[in-house]
């Protein structure tokens, strides 16, 4: 495997069981489910933040406005903005997405991830014509693995910031993704 494929971070044993009890997938949530699931995702988040489990890229994902383009606010601030502040917010249904990520990495199908990663990686900076090709090579991926453009466009600027590609670089390969028909 490559070694700047973005890895799923290891969990200790007690975390393990703690993710064991979240159901991530909103749709199928009935409100036990989703109480259980958010009570298991604050003590999770929390165990996974106090060890810094979590690679940076993720947590700037959650709490840089620049990571936020077209909005003034960071993911945390909205979170913040709404009244839900502190521990609170890992209890907060919205945040299972959230935490999704900085477990998971982009949800994205693994040969979409090595297959992007492979071409992205030989970049140390970025020029015009390479995020071209990126922004093809996504657009084509999202064809190729029959993925909804809306529902991965956002996994697809998550992957291009774990690739090291600058934020407005990653904007404009998620814009690519967002607009295919």
């Amino acid at each position: 495997m490559h070694h700047n494929i973005p890895q799923i971070v290891s969990l200790k044993l007690n975390e393990k069981e703690l993710l064991d009890r979240i159901t991530f997938e909103f749709s199928h949530h009935n409100d036990e489910i989703l109480s259980v699931s958010c009570e298991a995702a604050a003590s999770l988040a929390n165990s996974l933040l106090t060890r810094e489990a979590i690679p940076d890229i993720r947590i700037r994902f959650f709490i840089n406005p620049e990571y936020n383009i077209g909005i003034q606010q960071s993911r945390l601030q909205i979170f913040e903005s709404s009244g839900v502040t502190g521990h609170a917010i890992f209890k907060d249904p919205r945040f299972l997405g959230y935490l999704r990520y900085f477990i998971y990495g982009p949800n994205l199908p693994n040969q979409v991830i090595v297959e992007f990663c492979n071409l992205a990686y030989p970049y140390e900076y970025i020029s015009g014509g390479e995020i071209e090709d990126l922004r093809e090579m996504a657009r084509s991926l999202t064809r190729e693995h029959n993925l909804i453009s809306k529902d991965v466009a956002c996994e697809f600027f998550k992957l291009a910031i774990e690739c090291r590609i600058n934020v407005y670089s990653a904007q404009s390969i998620q814009d690519a993704v967002r607009t295919l028909k």
